[in-house]
């Protein structure tokens, strides 16, 4: 989730809770529980709430080398911004390497990005698949193809797309 602004006059909101506080237990979190979590019964707002939250409770604990945080400094800086200490360092990106430990998701890492005054403003969902464990084709260039990335595009022009990165 990326955004080409900087905290446009919300310097003082910005720094009580951060990038880190603000977008990824909010906002973040619902995409990817969107994305991992199993069918629901139904689609109504219970049993979606229920299998999102069954992601979430099935998060390993973040540790100091699944995070990064930054500060931008471009144009105005953020420690030039309105309501900003001058010594802030209060994140205005944040990074996380997330982990669902549960029977679909083991060991698949889920990177959740968000970050302000970024070159430009996207949101999007990007999965890429794993190679199948048997191959109709082996031996052939078919089994050294790179994996397939399915892309929703969700902001600013929604959409998807898939590709062979």
């Amino acid at each position: 989730m990326a955004e080409t602004i900087g905290v446009e006059g919300r310097g003082k909101f910005n720094e009580q809770t951060g990038a880190f506080r603000d977008m990824l237990p909010n906002h973040l979190f619902q995409l990817l529980g969107m994305v991992a979590m199993e069918p629901p019964n139904s689609f109504d707002a219970e049993s979606v709430r229920d299998r999102k939250a069954e992601v979430f409770d099935a998060i390993r604990p973040l540790s100091a080398k699944d995070v990064v945080l930054g500060q931008y400094e471009a144009g105005p800086g953020y420690r030039e911004e309105p309501g900003v200490a001058k010594d802030s360092r209060t994140e205005t990106y944040a990074a996380a390497r997330v982990y669902v430990e549960n029977w679909r998701w083991a060991g698949v890492p889920f990177y959740l990005r968000t970050g302000k005054r970024l070159s430009e403003r996207r949101t999007e969902i990007s999965v890429q698949l794993k190679a199948v464990p048997f191959l109709l084709l082996r031996d052939t260039p078919v089994d050294a193809l790179t994996p397939n990335v399915f892309t929703l595009r969700i902001d600013p022009a929604h959409g998807t797309s898939s590709a062979s990165t």
